[in-house]
């Protein structure tokens, strides 16, 4: 058996399970979906496939984040480069500092279907999977962030650091459950000449003025260099 687990067949099969697992997880959430629903859903042939391949559902969810973890360090990396290009021509703002912790969430939810659900999932992992999602939550964005946050408290000399501490955490909070809201934002009836579809159709702008959104939360203007 484990000789099978490792062949190709093995591996298709689990790859299926885990993708099959992060889109239900994300539509209907851990009490909306039985893991014989996942085995059914993925095309497994042996009802079992989800113990043989996992253990129980705790590590199915562990390998549904870890496979997140895959999709979404691609990104984390792409605006790190970003971060040192820029340092490279001038000194970085809290500005820039703010979008490489935000973006690369929100670069996966716009990016696709699957990265949709994996940003959804996450915001899931903050209250629905209790204690222990928002542990498996941390090993996959903490690392990146934590040295983020580091980076951006020295550019806030004048915030008390206990205060922007808890500001960073409220504005980590609001990424998350914002990407479980982006579609309410088309149905909201603005008194405005605003048309909500249209910024859900142009990802850019609606990221930009998302973006002015936790500047102001977290330095008290959307423009600050400081």
């Amino acid at each position: 058996m484990k000789a099978e687990g490792k062949s190709g067949k093995g591996q298709e099969t689990r790859q299926r399970l885990v993708e099959t697992a992060l889109r239900l997880l994300a539509e209907r959430g851990v009490q909306g979906v039985s893991l014989n629903q996942i085995v059914q859903e993925a095309g497994a042939r042996n009802p079992s496939a989800i113990l043989y391949h996992f253990g129980n559902r705790e590590n199915l969810l562990r390998g549904v984040l870890q496979h997140i973890a895959e999709l979404l360090q691609p990104l984390q990396q792409e605006m790190l480069e970003e971060l040192a290009q820029l340092e490279s021509t001038r000194p970085l703002t809290a500005r820039d500092l703010v979008a490489a912790v935000h973006m690369p969430i929100l670069m996966l939810y716009f990016s696709n279907r699957e990265g949709m659900h994996a940003a959804r999932l996450l915001s899931r992992c903050t209250w629905e999977f209790e204690e222990e999602g928002q542990k498996m939550l941390v090993e996959v964005i903490g690392p990146a962030i934590s040295e983020l946050f580091d980076r951006l408290l020295p550019l806030l000399p004048e915030q008390d650091p206990e205060a922007s501490s808890i500001r960073f955490l409220l504005s980590l909070s609001s990424l998350f459950h914002a990407v479980t809201d982006m579609d309410v934002i088309a149905h909201l009836p603005l008194a405005t000449n605003i048309n909500a579809r249209d910024l859900l159709a142009d990802p850019g702008k609606l990221i930009s003025r998302y973006l002015d959104f936790q500047c102001y939360g977290l330095l008290g203007n959307a423009t600050s260099s400081s």
